[in-house]
């Protein structure tokens, strides 16, 4: 300060205070300032102010034009500012030409939508963010007009709507009112297309109700084609064309029951005259056809008294029938199928009582046959003293001699069997050929293929079998003491065949062990001959493939003074030609 005049100390304390202003508070009792530093200050407020001018014009132009560059540009100058009060004012005026610009932005599309789609949920959405503008805003009212009509057509075609599902004159008159207040000639044609269709439907609904009411009430075909036809002018699936059809087909379904009312009670009438199981059929199922209980009861009443004629003549004759096969055949199916016929005659009628008498004869004798049947299938002597009580009481004595014939080969099988069985028992006691030879002669006296015949075989069978097995075994085992006394490889070849034919395990291993034992010997016995004979070839020849034919021949035999010997001398043999 020291070095400033007092002019220009007053002025500095001014300058100071602008500066204060652009960068905060400044303690001039602080300040030391040389000349420099005080220029350098006043040319920083300078530029500041040309900054904050320039960013607050830029903010006026963001205000006036609400474009969004413009917007964007100032919030870079204004974020620039070193001012925190300036910033923050001019910000404040910002963020309100954004938030206008935003909802503007958000309303037009908005509006534009609801254009293209004109639905109520659109109209809300579109309501909703033009009400964010300023009211009397120029772009709200210019928004909300076009809005509004949007709003217009959808009341009109709503209108319309409910015309085409009311089918009503008078919500067809009110939907051409608002119609009549669109401005859009091209909705306006839409919608009245619309309701001329609607009004088309009207007139043809009460020219097809006229028509049904009149084939209703008169029932004759020329109404219910003229009503058919009215009614296929209607819409398919609609709800009061479905109805007038339903009213239509019942006078339909009138008129063509009377007409299979009048075809049936025809065919009952022939029915009745002809007595034609035939003629019944056919009406049975004319009437069966018919809808109204009260007509199909009575025809089939009518129809049952021709029917019961029909089915006991029938009846009759089929029992007449079935008797006689019957008594032709004498086979318990044909006498079933004779007493159901029987049975289907009414109770105490004549021919029933004559057919069932024919009937029980034949029964009788079935029965006695089918006794005698068991006998011979059981051939128990219980059976056949019980086919013997019912062959006594048949009538018709060949029958009797018959059956009786037949029952005395069944006692001749049953005493074979009780001899056979004892021979075969003595047999399985005594099993000796001469046994089982008688009991063979017995068991041929019984039929072949019989079972009892094949158990007693079996049996017996099994007696043969231990008989020759014991032949077979003493074979075999004398053929094992050769082979053990001679030693030589032909008898153990044949006892071991012999031995390997026996089926019993333990007297075939017993053997086979005795065998292995010979085996061994001839195999050790052949081996050391070759050996020896293999090494005097070596010491004779002393040729390297001799000598190899010798260690092989060694190398079979088992260990033990003969192998060691051999052994030594082939070595002897190996040293010299080494």
């Amino acid at each position: 300060m020291k070095y400033l005049g007092k002019k220009m100390k007053i002025k500095l304390i001014t300058d100071l205070t602008i500066v204060a202003t652009v960068f905060g508070t400044v303690s001039t009792s602080n300040l030391i300032l040389t000349e420099p530093t005080y220029v350098s200050a006043l040319e920083n407020s300078t530029a500041y102010e040309d900054q904050l001018a320039t960013a607050t014009a830029a903010v006026v132009k963001a205000e006036e034009s609400k474009l969004q560059v413009d917007i964007n540009s100032a919030k870079t100058l204004v974020n620039a500012l070193s001012n925190v009060t300036d910033k923050s004012n001019l910000l404040k005026r910002l963020t309100v030409v954004q938030t206008y610009t935003t909802n503007l932005n958000n309303a037009t599309t908005k509006v534009i939508n609801l254009e293209t789609t004109r639905t109520q949920a659109n109209v809300t959405l579109a309501q909703t963010a033009i009400n964010l503008l300023p009211v009397d805003d120029e772009e709200r009212v210019s928004l909300q007009n076009r809005l509004d009509v949007v709003k217009t057509y959808l009341i009109a075609e709503a209108s319309v709507v409910k015309a085409e599902k009311s089918s009503l004159r008078e919500d067809v008159y009110a939907a051409t009112v608002l119609i009549n207040d669109l401005t859009n000639d091209e909705d306006k044609m839409t919608l009245f297309y619309r309701l001329i269709k609607v009004d088309t439907y009207i007139n043809n609904l009460e020219n097809a109700t006229a028509n049904v009411v009149e084939a209703e009430n008169n029932k004759i075909q020329e109404n219910v084609d003229s009503a058919q036809e009215s009614i296929d002018r209607l819409p398919t699936g609609d709800a009061k064309r479905t109805a007038l059809q339903t009213r239509l087909n019942a006078v339909k379904t009138y008129i063509d029951y009377q007409g299979k009312l009048n075809v049936a009670t025809e065919a009952v009438v022939k029915a009745e005259e002809s007595k034609l199981q035939a003629d019944v059929n056919s009406a049975k199922t004319l009437v069966n056809a018919l809808s109204n209980v009260t007509d199909k009861t009575n025809l089939l009443n009518r129809l049952t008294a021709v029917q019961t004629y029909i089915t006991y003549t029938t009846n009759l004759n089929n029992a007449t029938t079935k008797v006689e096969a019957a008594e032709t055949t004498r086979t318990l199916a044909n006498v079933n199928l004779a007493q159901t016929a029987v049975n289907l005659l009414p109770s105490g009628d004549e021919g029933r009582i004559s057919l069932q008498n024919r009937l029980d004869i034949v029964k009788a004798y079935v029965a006695a046959e089918a006794s005698v049947v068991k006998a011979e299938g059981s051939k128990l002597q219980e059976t056949v003293d019980a086919a013997k009580v019912l062959i006594n009481g048949l009538t018709n004595d060949a029958d009797k001699t018959t059956l009786l014939n037949r029952l005395a080969k069944v006692e001749d099988y049953i005493a074979n069997l009780a001899n056979a069985t004892a021979k075969v028992v003595e047999a399985e006691n005594n099993k000796t050929q001469e046994n089982v030879d008688l009991a063979q002669a017995d068991i041929n006296m019984l039929p072949v293929g019989d079972a009892k015949r094949t158990a007693l075989q079996t049996r017996l069978n099994a007696v043969k079998t231990y008989i020759d097995y014991q032949g077979k075994l003493k074979i075999a085992t004398d053929a094992v003491v050769k082979a053990e006394e001679s030693k030589l490889q032909a008898d153990v070849n044949s006892a071991k065949t012999l031995v390997n034919a026996l089926s019993n395990v333990t007297d075939k291993t017993n053997l086979l062990n005795r065998l292995t034992a010979v085996q061994t010997y001839i195999t050790y016995t052949t081996n050391l001959n070759n050996a020896t004979t293999k090494v005097e070839a070596a010491e004779t020849t002393r040729t390297l493939a001799n000598v190899n034919l010798a260690q092989t021949a060694i190398n079979l035999l088992p260990a033990g003074d003969e192998k060691v010997n051999l052994q030594t001398r082939l070595d002897v043999v190996k040293s010299s030609i080494a």
